[in-house]
């Protein structure tokens, strides 16, 4: 029997390549020039020119300090692992992307001439924060290691924290970002339900007593198997009639 030694090993793929290429770019920071930030951190004067057009996305792979790429390769272990579990790798890419663009975009779209340099995950993990308080909203976190809070109360309290955080002046931290890179993440997991229903209404069809006892009698002398795609629909929807 093999045991399992590497803890990269044990973490699903795509979680995995996005902390190794994060720890990478890191590592390689270390010894590279800083002008390089310029030129692939996020600075919102060069891309709302339509210049740089690169930027939304390789800002997230770079870091500014240790403690910096800490919290976020941790937190992209702990609930990245979990939700690519849950979704598969290909939908939790694309939603981690989508979550990183979504915190660019709004950043820019509210600074469009700031000429100072965002880098770091962190608009895409506050998404994947997000996406953890949707799935699993009454699982219970440690914030900051220290406080007991359930993941909905998690994600509503940063939300708060950071919008009146945009507000300060002296702050060097990207609140903008992270308050994107959450909404995006809400509204991307949230939006297909919303449209299923102001859809609902007009798509579901019109319900009579009679239509429902006929298709009874039918499942009763032929079985399920013998209704048509429409009484199914017919059935179902009178069945949430009923139990609302």
């Amino acid at each position: 029997m093999r045991i399992q030694t590497n803890p990269f090993g044990q973490l699903p793929p795509v979680t995995r390549t996005l902390i190794l290429f994060c720890l990478g770019c890191y590592g390689l920071g270390l010894f590279l020039p800083k002008s390089l930030v310029i030129l692939f951190g996020l600075v919102p004067a060069l891309v709302s020119k339509g210049l740089c057009l690169w930027q939304p996305f390789t800002y997230m792979f770079l870091h500014g300090s240790f403690f910096h790429i800490f919290f976020n390769v941790f937190a992209l272990w702990m609930f990245g692992s979990i939700l690519e579990n849950l979704w598969g790798g290909k939908k939790f890419a694309i939603f981690y992307f989508v979550c990183g663009l979504g915190a660019a975009a709004l950043h820019v779209l509210l600074k469009p001439g700031s000429p100072e340099p965002v880098i770091g995950a962190s608009g895409a993990i506050y998404g994947l924060l997000a996406a953890f308080a949707v799935e699993f909203p009454d699982a219970v976190v440690y914030l900051y290691f220290l406080f007991p809070v359930k993941a909905r109360t998690m994600a509503i309290g940063l939300c708060v924290l950071e919008f009146f955080a945009s507000f300060n002046p002296y702050s060097h931290i990207a609140n903008l970002a992270h308050l994107g890179g959450l909404l995006t993440g809400l509204v991307y997991l949230k939006a297909g339900g919303w449209l299923k229903a102001l859809r609902r209404p007009s798509a579901e069809p019109v319900l009579h007593g009679h239509e429902a006892d006929a298709i009874l009698e039918k499942i009763h002398e032929h079985g399920v198997a013998s209704l048509t795609d429409k009484e199914r629909r017919i059935i179902d929807a009178y069945a949430r009639r009923l139990k609302d």
